[in-house]
């Protein structure tokens, strides 16, 4: 009877592992930024903090007041008509918040009529966070709710900035690579770059950040050197209602098996075979068990 259920037991635990690692892969994706990413490139433990509602079409935007939305490394360019109604949303007195260094943004700001622009170049400095040039270092230019506790940001490729009011810069020992050789050339010369500035529509605040790096798992738990996590807090605090733009940005990436199990949940027939499949098991494990102990009880 100990070896019975010695065995049983050693066959739970490896059901238990098996339901447990399945259901993590279910749930979990490797895209960049993804918000169902759990490793260092994804924004899961942002997401995770944040009650959030999912925006798909901007139109609904109309409904909200006093409302901030999140656009996170944009990857799909917006219309004209997506960008006039995120300028309506702006300026009846809400927030918009675009962190890009892609320039997937620049359809959005040029829609809207905005004075500022995501550049496209490799922004480098000697004053980084690691040996890599491209891990720039950034301060801040001027006080603001979202600087509030912050003194330095490390970031991870982060794009430069024209136009706005500059609220974040680079040292004055940064420089644009233009030939990609992570070294300042007698063409390269050193200035001083804006990677994060606001501009007013109406009643209402655009914040434009030239890293969406800045939210991923890896960077926010870059170290207490930084302000990186202080300045995800303040974020974080920002009061509701906090929207997110899935539709365009990489945050709502999943893979297709994602989409499908987030699907099934809401999918009687696909639940009904689920836990048809578990009850079956478990009848089996409870059968198999029966049988053990009437063959010793012979």
């Amino acid at each position: 009877m100990t070896i019975i259920k010695t065995e049983e037991g050693v066959v739970a635990i490896i059901i238990g592992i098996a339901i447990l690692s399945l259901t993590w892969y279910l749930t979990t994706t490797p895209i960049d930024f993804s918000s169902t990413n759990v490793q260092w490139n994804g924004t899961s433990q942002f997401f995770g903090k944040i009650d959030g509602t999912d925006v798909t079409d901007v139109s609904t935007l109309n409904s909200y007041s006093n409302a901030t939305l999140l656009i996170i490394a944009p990857t799909r360019d917006y219309t004209g008509g997506e960008a006039e109604a995120i300028r309506t949303f702006l300026m009846r007195g809400n927030t918009l918040i675009l962190a890009d260094d892609f320039g997937t943004g620049n359809s959005l700001l040029q829609g809207m009529n905005s004075g500022i622009t995501l550049l496209q170049d490799n922004l480098s400095s000697i004053d980084t966070g690691y040996t890599e040039s491209t891990s720039v270092l950034a301060y801040p230019n001027q006080s603001h709710t979202l600087l509030r506790g912050v003194d330095t940001l490390c970031l991870d490729r982060p794009a430069a900035i024209l136009g706005g009011n500059p609220l974040m810069a680079t040292s004055r020992l940064s420089w644009i690579d233009t030939d990609g050789d992570h070294h300042p050339d007698n063409d390269e010369n050193f200035r001083q770059y804006t990677i994060m500035a606001n501009e007013t529509f109406g009643d209402g605040e655009l914040i434009v950040i030239a890293d969406p790096s800045i939210f991923i798992n890896g960077m926010v738990s870059s170290g207490d050197q930084w302000s990186n996590q202080r300045f995800i807090e303040n974020i974080i605090g920002i009061q509701p209602p906090i929207l997110v733009d899935t539709r365009h940005s990489a945050t709502g990436k999943t893979t297709e098996i994602l989409n499908w199990f987030y699907s099934s949940r809401s999918n009687y027939p696909v639940k009904f075979v689920l836990i048809g499949s578990l009850v079956l098991i478990i009848a089996w494990v409870f059968n198999k068990r029966s049988k053990r102990e009437e063959g010793f009880e012979k």
